[in-house]
């Protein structure tokens, strides 16, 4: 245990609104960010996700605006890209390569005064874009969506060729956007009190990954799907924490997204992550999403054991219910 130890984050930027001197510390501006135009995040109406039970209707919608440095007149063109990524090998590999779903040349001014732009996206758009029907895609497939926006002097600006800070949420670029193939759920499910148990040999040579007790579930702010808890790392010698530990009830199956730990053996954090099989696809238990009463989830404790010898790879049941 002399081996584990805080892992130490210090912050790289500080955004210090009363210096306005540059000379005075690290000031971050979009004037001296190296970028000439980006897509600002302005609304966003529904989940970004699609359900898959329901494709005739299945939407979401969000408004961007343009940021450049004459107030977004230099942007004449948006392009919103589409990709998707078939995650579920059962019915073949249907993944397509990145392609046009909407091109804009047409804005209007946004709450800021910048001119921007409202899209819906529809999951029969993107399927059309994509030359697929929705029997091409199953519960945890995926669609990236991609923003680029074309200026009048010939330049083009994305995520790729953008500043880490201005896609942070200073300047709340939002240029890409992941969308899953799912079963949405209403928000009223699978949260609040459960009973958290292990079934069967749970535990490394640090102890149980979390005790067994009451926990609150609660819905995950962008998906009506996701759900977490928070943990009290490693009990047994002394806790962490809390960490939030993350799942996703995938139409009927439950997927562990995983637990990072801020404590490692100096070879990153300790992770606990999915079993995933000899394809990298996530193994997960069935679940039935009209009855919250009950369900499990397989985690592997040792997803990344940080070189400590005391940790391994797991196999670990945990059992959820409801009170």
């Amino acid at each position: 245990m002399n081996k584990l130890k805080y892992l130490i984050y210090t912050a790289t930027i500080a955004l210090l609104a009363s210096c306005a001197d540059p000379e005075l510390g690290p000031v971050v501006t979009f004037e001296t960010a190296t970028i000439g135009a980006y897509v600002r995040f302005v609304s966003q109406d529904g989940n970004a996700e699609f359900d898959l039970a329901n494709p005739s209707t299945s939407q979401f919608s969000y408004c961007v605006d343009f940021v450049d440095l004459q107030g977004g007149e230099l942007v004449n063109e948006y392009a919103l890209d589409v990709q998707f990524f078939d995650n579920t090998p059962f019915n073949g590999d249907n993944s397509v390569a990145r392609t046009n779903y909407i091109t804009e040349t047409s804005f209007s001014p946004s709450p800021a005064g910048n001119p921007g732009t409202c899209v819906t996206v529809t999951l029969e758009g993107v399927l059309a874009a994509a030359g697929l029907s929705v029997d091409d895609v199953s519960a945890s497939d995926q669609f990236a969506l991609y923003g680029v926006v074309r200026t009048s002097e010939g330049a083009e600006y994305s995520s790729n060729n953008t500043t880490a800070t201005v896609r942070g949420a200073a300047f709340q670029g939002f240029f890409d956007l992941n969308v899953n193939a799912t079963c949405p759920l209403a928000s009223d499910v699978f949260v609040g009190d459960y009973a958290v148990t292990f079934e069967g040999a749970a535990g490394t040579g640090y102890g149980l990954p979390f005790a067994e007790g009451t926990y609150t579930l609660s819905t995950v702010a962008g998906s009506s799907t996701r759900r977490t808890m928070d943990v009290v790392y490693l009990p047994a010698i002394g806790g962490f924490g809390p960490y939030s530990f993350d799942f996703d009830f995938v139409c009927d199956k439950a997927d562990f997204l995983g637990m990072t730990a801020g404590v490692g053996c100096g070879m990153g954090s300790l992770m606990m992550g999915p079993i995933t099989d000899e394809n990298g696809f996530l193994v997960s238990p069935a679940v039935d999403i009209s009855d919250d009463s009950q369900f499990k989830l397989l985690i592997n404790e040792g997803a990344n054991t940080s070189g400590c010898a005391s940790v391994s790879a797991t196999e670990t049941t945990v059992v959820f219910t409801k009170l």
